[in-house]
This record gives structure tokens, sequence and C-alpha cells, in this order.
């Protein structure tokens, strides 16, 4: 009994524990689904535009996975580093050796946050501008759109002042036994210069690839239309110029990615966007304690994505671009770690490879797995670099930029505007009313296509409205409707590298669609 109380106090004695601050990645990060609306390629919409996406905390390298490799370090070095189960804050207890070498491998990994930062630094010219003068050159012209963010390695950063104008724009109608009544619909229009961007560490952080769209639009007036019935009012119909072009690319250090637009609707016609994004190289010799990090996010990235897109009313299902994703799948750190293979014998000895959802991390004594692993990922990113200088010709129209292996391009430039088109009857046993129907339609040209292994493959078309004739109630019984004299032409193409094809061919008193391919 003496014995057992003798060593009681030493078991139950406090443990002296020390708070290390949790590595940078291990924080939660407030992360938002970017919502574009004018990626889908319209600016005019019936009713209201998607409700704000949701935010969501994440951390790049989650506490309890921090908690979980000391543990198998500690083990590892036979040390006898205890460290407390819950999070935060990191508690850990230990030799003086223990304590230092566990505050290495946190400073570690808060380098490795560190260099996964990565800034976006873009430059808007409402004119054009054949080669980049520079950041100080370009930050002197009063009339430059300028902005800057800073984003982690594969987020994404939306950039502008978008404008959002509200219009009649129809009708809904309900009827009961002997009453009826029409609640105005409210649309919006959505104008203004806006720069979407996601960016990715590739190279071990010497270059960034990047995925953009840039959108501008303008709203060039408002006409009313009166259906001449007494149960509606009159609608808004906007005309919105527009001109999107969505590109990619790789960025190196010192140099820019150019976006050039000459001949549109919007501004005085011309633009030119310099786009740069810097991030920290990742160092050449490994920690003396900890991890070296892989940056797979844009290997991990879910493929991107442009929606479908048509011209409207009678055109809907003859002029049109289908929908164009990402040619290369997400591969995530795990699946990178399968594709080198196993070496059984040998990985027993080694130091276990530790992965996150975008992250692979080799331990510092492990130097031949990471130059295995990191050729891999060079060998992988590589073909996701690919790229190309697209170049889209039509009569004065010129538009200029670069592509990436397997990611979806596009071009619009055009305007939009609402039309009246059509009526429903909504019948009572006492009642009727006229239930309107409008639509918006697009006119001008839609390009898109993919760089597949050496070729260029895509399809576009051509619409436009001559002329809307107007048929009054008396001739039309429900009411008045608008009656669009369209047309449109359409084209696919395969473009090899420095080819040049017409994917549209000239017509009368229309230029031909020429497309060619050059280097950046």
């Amino acid at each position: 009994m003496n014995l057992i109380l003798a060593v009681l106090p030493i078991y139950f004695a406090p443990q002296d524990w020390t708070a290390l601050p949790l590595p940078e990645p291990s924080l939660p990060r407030t992360r938002v689904e970017v919502d574009f609306p004018a990626s889908r390629g319209r600016h005019l919409r019936f009713g209201q535009w998607e409700s704000d996406p949701a935010a969501e905390e994440s951390a790049e390298i989650p506490a309890g996975l921090v908690v979980q490799w000391l543990q198998e370090e500690a083990r590892r070095r036979g040390s006898q580093l205890a460290i407390a189960p819950s999070t935060p804050p990191l508690l850990v207890s230990g030799t003086a050796e223990d304590l230092a070498w566990a505050r290495d491998l946190v400073s570690g990994l808060d380098d490795i946050g560190r260099r996964l930062e990565v800034q976006v630094d873009a430059w808007l010219v409402p004119n054009s501008i054949a080669t980049d003068p520079g950041p100080a050159a370009l930050d002197a012209r009063a009339e430059v759109r300028r902005w800057n963010g800073n984003v982690r390695s594969g987020d994404s950063l939306l950039f502008g002042d978008p404008r959002r104008r509200a219009f009649l724009a129809d009708y809904e109608v309900e009827v009961a036994t002997d009453s009826g009544v029409a609640a105005p619909v409210i649309g919006q229009a959505l104008t203004g210069e806006q720069l979407y961007v996601s960016a990715h560490r590739v190279d071990s952080g010497r270059a960034v690839q990047v995925f953009g769209l840039l959108d501008l639009a303008e709203l060039d007036r408002i006409e009313e239309f009166d259906p001449g019935t007494p149960d509606l009012g009159s609608t808004e119909q906007p005309v919105v110029d527009l001109a999107q072009v969505c590109f990619s690319g790789r960025v190196v250090a010192g140099e820019s990615l150019r976006v050039a637009l000459k001949g549109t609707a919007v501004g005085g016609g011309d633009w030119t966007l310099f786009l740069r994004a810097s991030t920290s190289a990742d160092p050449a010799e490994a920690p003396g304690v900890g991890w070296r990090a892989l940056d797979l996010s844009l290997l991990a990235s879910e493929p991107m994505e442009l929606v479908g897109m048509h011209a409207g009313t009678s055109l809907a299902h003859h002029a049109r671009l289908s929908e164009l994703t990402s040619q290369h799948s997400s591969t995530p750190p795990s699946g990178v770690l399968a594709l080198l293979g196993r070496d059984r014998r040998r990985d027993i000895e080694r130091p276990p490879v530790q992965w996150t959802d975008r992250l692979l991390l080799v331990h510092s004594d492990d130097a031949e797995r990471h130059r295995e692993l990191r050729s891999l990922v060079t060998e992988l990113e590589s073909i996701r670099s690919q790229t190309t200088l697209c170049h889209v010709e039509q009569g004065e129209l010129i538009v200029e930029f670069p592509v990436a292996s397997g990611q979806p391009a596009r071009v619009l430039v055009g305007s939009e505007r609402t039309v009246l088109i059509d009526y429903d009857a909504e019948i009572a046993p006492n009642t009727w009313m006229p239930a309107p129907r409008s639509e918006a339609i697009f006119d001008g040209l839609a390009w898109q296509a993919r760089l597949q292994g050496a070729d260029l493959i895509g399809e576009c078309f051509r619409s436009e409205t001559n002329t809307i004739r107007v048929r009054q109630r008396g001739q039309a019984s429900l009411g008045a409707v608008q009656l669009p004299d369209r047309r449109h032409a359409t084209g696919r193409g395969r473009l090899s590298a420095g080819g040049q094809a017409a994917w549209i061919p000239a017509g009368p008193g229309r230029s031909a669609l020429l497309v060619s391919r050059g280097t950046l």
C-alpha cells in the first residue's frame, strides 16, 4: 500500500506542456466558390441572378493531420514527445531536444504555406498595345484599370466592379374564376469590366498556370415595348454590347500573358489585358527536419467548364455552342503517388509520404523519393502547360489570346437584347388573360475551341438580326408581338500549329471568320 501511495503522486504529476502555434496551412481560410454569371455567356436575365455562393472554412493541412504527423515522426525518431490529442492550441511535452525538432517541423510547414501564395496582377488598357511596357509604365497611365490580389495556389479571384441594372422584363399571369392579375417580372442587365482568374503553382513554383475569363459589357440603350393590351403594361428591352474572352496559359516571373481585342462595340472598341502572376519557388535544399512539399493544385483541380449557349429564339437549335470542359481529368496526390509504384521492401525502410487534397509531402530524409515524385509531377504538368497563341479575325474584329493544352477557350463579341415573341393564354371559367413570353437573343460572333494534342478543335456561329417587325394587337389577337428577321452561319474547324483557316467562309457583304495559330 505504501508503494502504491508513493507511485501515485508521480503518475498524476502535472505534465509540462509547451504551446506551439499551428502552422499557417492549418489555419482555417474562408474559401468562396466564385460565382460569375457572365461565364454562362449571358448578360440579361429574367428574375434574380443566382444567390451568393456559400463560403466555407477549410485548411490546406488540417490540424488533426499535423498531430498525426508529429506522432509518427516521434515514433520514427524514438522520441518520447507527447502531443495533446485536441487542437488548437498545439500542445507538446518532451525534452529540450524533442521540443526543438517539433518547432523546426512546425516552422517548415509554415514555410510551405507561405510558398503556396500567388500574387496576381492585371492591367486592363482601353486601347491597343502590341507589347507589354512593364508594370511601372502601365501604372502611370490614368485610364488603365488596375487589379491585384493574393490567392492560395488552386483558388480563384474575381476582379472588377460590375453593375446590375434592373428592368421590367416580363409579366407572370395568374387567373382565378372571374379575375386575373399580371405580376411584373424584374430582370437584370449585367455590365462592367470583370476578370476571373484561377492560379496554380507549377514547376515547383517557378511559374504559375492560369485560367482566365475577361468580360467587358456596357448598356447601349433601353427600349420600351407596349403589348397594346389593357391587361399588361409596357416592358423594357435593354441592349447590351459585350466582348468576352476565355483564355489560359503559363506565366513566368517577369513576363505577362496578353489578351488583345480590336474592333469591338464596347468602349472605344480596342482593349488589351496584361496579366502577371508570381510566387515563391521551392528551396533546392531539404529542411533539416520535416517535409518537402509538392504542389499538385493544377493536377488535382476539377476540370474547367464552359456552359453551352445559343443565339436564342428561332436560331436556338441551329446557332449554338455546346458545353465545353477541360480535356484533363483531376489527379489527386494519392493518384500521383500510385503512379510512381511501390517497392514494398524499400518502403518499409522509408518514412511515409504524407498527402492532403492538393499537396504531397515527402520526408526530408527521403531525397530519392522526392526526386522521383518531382520528376513525375513535372512531366504531368508539362502536358497541361503547352500553350498556343490564337488569332480570331472577322472583318475589323481581331482577338488574340493564349490557350493551354486541354483547356476550353471561347470568344463572344456582339450584343444581347430581349424581344417579346409570343403569348400563352391563361383561362378561367369567367375570364382569360394573355401571358407574354419574352426571350433574350444574341447577335454577333460566338467561337470556342480546345487544344487537343497538337490540334486546335472547335466550333463557332455568327448570328444577326436584320429587322424586328411588330404585329399590333389588332393583327396578333392576344397582344402585339415582335417578329425578328434573323440569319446565321455556323462552322467547325481543326487547326494544326502554325496553320490558318476560314471557319466560316465569306458571304455577300460579310467577312470570313479566320482562325490562325502562332507562338508565344
